[in-house]
């Protein structure tokens, strides 16, 4: 662990939280802590880290703590470093315990002042935001046509959504709609698209939004892992850009 850094194994497997702690030269390290040094390849000895890595390793657990206590969750660590905004807060990605790493995981802050922040709320409510979008998509279009791939920027309520009546209004963010091209005409697609603006501020969303009509034998292979690959101009037949 160099400066502050510390990269997760693709194995990691999600941890409990703490239950135990051993006393160690100059700090108490939990099961939790200890099992992050060990799956890092790092000393469990405290005293044997660098001073940074001492800082790093508490760090950690007092950002897990605090979000754990916020929410009323238990909490395992993904990776640690620097602002992924491009600031200089200290920047945790965590995942709740029995959640999914690829689409559960979120980024808790914590600034120079000690403040620690977190968007939890925001990837929670992506679900219901996508779905929100999707079923006005496929309103227009027709059942199994579309697939809305998303992330969430704002919430309004301050509070995770639990309903898609939470979602006009309240949620904003920026999303793709990619368009069955083997079931929606180019036709249909564009009068859907030339509708859309307004829809978007009926519905209070200001973000930015892409339409994108597939070309035939594409859109089977999309998925939210890998509809970025599927952006190119030999991917699609339409592409409409709706922004603010």
């Amino acid at each position: 662990m160099e400066d502050k850094n510390i990269n997760i194994t693709e194995n990691q497997q999600p941890q409990t939280a703490p239950s135990e702690t051993v006393q160690a030269p100059g700090a108490v390290l939990n099961e939790r802590q200890l099992a992050i040094l060990e799956q890092e390849g790092l000393p469990a000895d405290y005293n044997a880290l660098s001073k940074s890595q001492q800082a790093a390793i508490m760090a950690i657990e007092e950002m897990l703590c605090a979000t754990e206590e916020k929410y009323g969750i238990s909490l395992y660590y993904i990776s640690y470093g620097t602002d992924s905004w491009g600031g200089t807060d200290d920047s945790l990605m965590a995942c709740p315990v029995g959640g999914f790493p690829d689409l559960d995981t979120f980024e808790i802050l914590r600034g120079e002042d000690g403040q620690i922040t977190d968007n939890y709320i925001h990837v929670n409510a992506e679900n219901l935001f996508t779905q929100y979008i999707q079923n006005h998509a496929e309103a227009q279009l027709g059942e199994s046509t579309t697939k809305v791939y998303g992330t969430v920027l704002q919430v309004n309520s301050g509070k995770i959504p639990v309903s898609l009546e939470d979602i006009p209004r309240n949620v904003d963010g920026f999303w793709l709609v990619f368009v069955d091209g083997e079931k929606v005409t180019e036709e249909d697609f564009l009068a859907f698209a030339e509708g859309y603006a307004a829809w978007k501020q009926e519905n209070g969303f200001t973000g930015n939004a892409q339409l994108i009509l597939t070309r035939e034998g594409v859109h089977i292979y999309l998925t939210q892992f890998n509809y970025m690959d599927y952006l190119t101009k030999d991917h699609y037949l339409q592409r409409y850009h709706c922004n603010g």
